[in-house]
């Protein structure tokens, strides 16, 4: 499935991962529709990746489960 579909399907969710391999230095949010990866990506802080999600949207903090990839700290949708 492309990115188009994806989104006329999924609502987006935004993913906050703490210093990724490709962003070290920082928390990153991405935006996912379904598992198709937007074109979102944002180097943060912690309390400034939620503000964002918050900005874009998101309402519903999603915790981490234990099936996560260890980076993740939390979703929002």
């Amino acid at each position: 499935m492309d990115l188009d579909e994806a989104r006329k399907i999924y609502p987006p969710i935004w993913t906050i991962y703490e210093h990724p391999k490709d962003y070290p230095r920082w928390f990153v949010v991405r935006v996912w529709y379904g598992e198709v990866p937007g074109e979102m990506c944002l180097r943060v802080t912690l309390d400034m990746a939620r503000k964002a999600a918050w900005c874009m949207g998101a309402e519903v903090k999603i915790p981490k489960s234990a099936s996560d990839d260890a980076k993740i700290v939390e979703s929002w949708i």
